[in-house]
């Protein structure tokens, strides 16, 4: 089995349409997986966003739309959110093995471990853009498909000591 995603996404506001603010937003995401026997999946992802003002000094970034880094999967060891900028560069590589067979129960629970390899970071500048700037982190997990979606408890480490615990309930990626 095996899964593919991409996706892009361009918004575009001019002053000349009336907005308070010009600018352009371009966001670009690519997902892979696939599967290692019967039990073992791994998965790859691949991100650039950014946001371009058409006048720069007017403001530093727009709140509404500077991305964020942080979070589960986000650069694991950080807080959600902590890091923000108008340019977004990231990739993950995702493992996880299925550690049940079929359940006894009527209803299959599917119980997971994984772990992630992160690198990531965001810029504010496009002339500060380097990518020997990123930061890494990684994770490791357990999972459970129960009837509210997956449910994920996980242990982010990064960079500098940072360490993080989660509790995720829902998809993973959007």
């Amino acid at each position: 089995n095996l899964m593919a995603a991409g996706g892009a996404d361009v918004q575009v506001s001019s002053e000349r349409w009336g907005a308070d603010t010009g600018y352009e937003t371009w966001s670009n995401s690519v997902f892979h997986a696939f599967r290692l026997g019967e039990r073992s999946t791994v998965a790859a992802l691949g991100r650039w966003s950014q946001l371009e003002l058409d006048n720069p000094e007017s403001a530093l970034t727009l709140p509404s739309q500077a991305y964020t880094l942080g979070g589960f999967l986000n650069l694991s060891g950080y807080t959600r959110d902590v890091l923000a900028g108008n340019y977004l560069a990231q990739t993950n590589l995702i493992y996880y093995r299925r550690l049940n067979q079929q359940s006894l129960l009527p209803v299959d629970f599917p119980v997971y471990a994984g772990a992630s390899l992160e690198a990531a970071n965001v810029w504010n500048r496009s002339g500060d853009i380097d990518l020997n700037d990123l930061i890494y982190a990684g994770s490791v997990f357990l999972g459970v498909d129960s009837p509210l979606g997956p449910v994920y408890l996980g242990i982010g480490i990064g960079q500098n000591n940072q360490r993080a615990l989660y509790l995720q309930i829902g998809q993973l990626f959007e």
